[in-house]
């Protein structure tokens, strides 16, 4: 499965649970709504008449599926929220042109850094002029004139000239996180290629008692199967280890790391130190 329709099947099940949350809302406020339509507006509690207790179930009902349909209203928003958002997040590890879309970032920060730089130079000289220096920007920078003007003044930084200390430091803490990215995601490849060549396939499987370890390089990540659904216990060991259920892999699973690998190590251990598996 490509990773664009991995996206396509998130959306779609983060846009299907929002939709099942709508409706358990709707039905919920429609029960309260019901139970309500049977008290007359206004009426009190008859203590000690026959009515009482009926009553007062009611008002409890009531209260309860009221609870209910906000919290599945806000579990709605969420999941809708959620959905709008898939692919909007960045540059996913998933993604397969992940490095050449990080060095086409790398190269437009270090571009930016340059620029920010030479900028600086050109706003901070004392040998030329104001219309010089807006000149230079404009012509051999590329900056908007407005820009400039408000760079050499130092209007958007306290009468400071040029741009602001922090967003060259700021561009050059994104410069060296994205080259760490690349750097990871390269050994991750480099990974993949000898662990495919050793195994003789695309996600090598390791077998541990009755449980299966995957590399899923396809779709980068760490894989845990289980043969049933693992104990309360288990559960808690791979939870605390980063692990999240992935119904449609039928597997146990968090983003292929060097990190993730060890937390599987660690967990697959404490399963067969504490003799808990599946329930």
């Amino acid at each position: 499965m490509s990773y664009e329709q991995r996206q396509v099947d998130r959306r779609q099940r983060l846009e299907d649970a929002a939709r099942k949350a709508n409706a358990e809302a709707a039905r919920r406020f429609g029960t309260a709504h019901e139970i309500g339509s049977h008290i007359p507006f206004g009426q009190p509690i008859m203590v000690g008449h026959h009515s009482e207790k009926r009553h007062r179930g009611d008002i409890e009902r009531i209260d309860n599926n009221m609870r209910k349909g906000v919290e599945a209203s806000k579990k709605a928003d969420y999941y809708a929220e959620k959905a709008a958002s898939v692919g909007t997040g960045g540059i996913s590890s998933d993604d397969p042109e992940a490095i050449d879309k990080l060095s086409q970032k790398l190269a437009g920060l270090e571009a930016a850094q340059s620029m920010m730089k030479a900028a600086n130079k050109i706003c901070k000289s004392k040998k030329l002029s104001d219309e010089d220096k807006i000149d230079m920007l404009v012509d051999d920078l590329g900056i908007e004139e407005i820009q400039a003007g408000r760079l050499i003044t130092g209007a958007d930084t306290y009468g400071r000239p040029g741009f602001p200390s922090y967003s060259l430091s700021n561009n050059n803490a994104n410069i060296r996180s994205t080259k760490q990215r690349i750097v990871e995601l390269e050994q991750r490849d480099e990974v993949r290629v000898v662990m495919e060549e050793k195994h003789d396939t695309p996600n090598p499987e390791r077998q541990y008692g009755d449980i299966t370890y995957r590399d899923n390089f396809e779709m980068n990540r760490v894989q845990l199967i289980f043969p049933g659904k693992p104990g309360d216990a288990t559960r808690t060991i791979l939870k605390a280890n980063g692990f999240r259920w992935a119904h449609s892999e039928g597997a146990w699973q968090r983003q292929l790391t060097g990190n993730a690998q060890y937390a599987a190590r660690i967990v697959l251990r404490k399963i067969e130190d504490n003799s808990v598996g599946v329930s």
